[in-house]
């Protein structure tokens, strides 16, 4: 991992997504954002094709494991910009994550490759 980067923490009695949002910040922007994610089977974050919505709090620059999803899920802020890495089991943040969206702007669709794209929009922390 690199300096900056933050990783969201994953509880047994929460979804992966719902302690996803948990997981934004860096240095002094470090801490808890509130998180809302919606992910789209396509490209281009069209209105119908959502797979996932979740929202709720997430904590920034911490690894959280999900045992209802089976994945764990790091989070980073970077000049107000979040990056997400999502992980394997329970095998910590250490390896390399299965899936890693960087720069993600604050509620507009971005890819996320192989999957289609999402739209994560925040509060409280992360340049919001």
């Amino acid at each position: 991992r690199r300096s900056g980067e933050t990783r969201a923490p994953l509880s047994r009695s929460r979804s992966f997504f719902d302690d996803a949002l948990t997981a934004l910040g860096v240095g002094p922007e470090a801490g808890k954002i509130q998180l809302d994610i919606n992910l789209f089977a396509d490209t281009e974050c069209t209105e119908g094709k959502s797979f996932v919505s979740k929202a709720g709090p997430v904590e920034l620059d911490k690894c959280v494991y999900s045992e209802e999803d089976r994945m764990s899920v790091f989070y980073t802020c970077e000049n107000g910009r979040l990056n997400s890495f999502v992980y394997n089991l329970n095998e910590g943040c250490d390896k390399s994550p299965y899936l890693e969206t960087k720069r993600i702007e604050n509620g507009k669709c971005s890819l996320v490759p192989p999957f289609g794209s999402g739209i994560w929009k925040w509060s409280n922390g992360c340049g919001a």
